[in-house]
């Protein structure tokens, strides 16, 4: 692929991150990762995988989500990185993308987040996470967030009602 291709990649896939904001329906924002899908899939994780570290922080967002969503086996420690972020924005939105992929090979990571990151919406997004993968690793450190963070997401709630709640589903899962 010469330079031209990879910059003409490069500029559409951006744009097409750029449409996924102001998406009026699930349909359209579906097709839109459809049409990302429909690019050369290595060149395109390349330059998603090269959009993470941005400057622009809803590009970031997106790359990371289009990552997860068309090669979640593949790019997942390329995600985890986003746990790493100064912008507690970025680091929410990989929570709770996460959330949404578990995956237990992000155990460690999420750990790492629910034990010592600075924001509470983080770290219950973190329980969440965690909670989705449920092994015991996550169970041990859900529990221990249940009886001492108590710190305030958004909705008002503290980290350890939602780590409670997090322990109760896990264990009817197991049922």
């Amino acid at each position: 692929m010469n330079d031209n291709q990879i910059v003409t990649t490069r500029n559409r896939i951006i744009e097409l991150l750029n449409q996924l904001t102001g998406g009026p329906t699930l349909e359209w924002y579906e097709d839109t990762i459809q049409q990302i899908r429909s690019l050369d899939q290595d060149l395109t994780r390349k330059i998603l995988r090269e959009l993470l570290t941005n400057s622009d922080k809803k590009l970031r967002m997106y790359a990371g989500e289009v990552l997860l969503r068309i090669a979640p086996a593949l790019e997942l420690m390329s995600i985890l990185e986003l746990l790493k972020d100064l912008d507690a924005d970025i680091r929410y939105n990989t929570t709770r993308l996460l959330a949404n992929y578990p995956d237990e090979r992000a155990c460690e990571e999420l750990i790492r987040v629910l034990l010592n990151d600075p924001d509470p919406d983080v770290r219950s997004n973190a329980v969440i996470a965690l909670r989705n993968i449920g092994n015991d690793k996550a169970v041990k450190v859900i529990e221990w967030a249940s009886a001492n963070d108590f710190g305030t997401d958004f909705q008002g709630e503290t980290i350890s009602t939602v780590a409670k709640r997090a322990i109760v589903d896990i264990k009817q899962r197991r049922v």
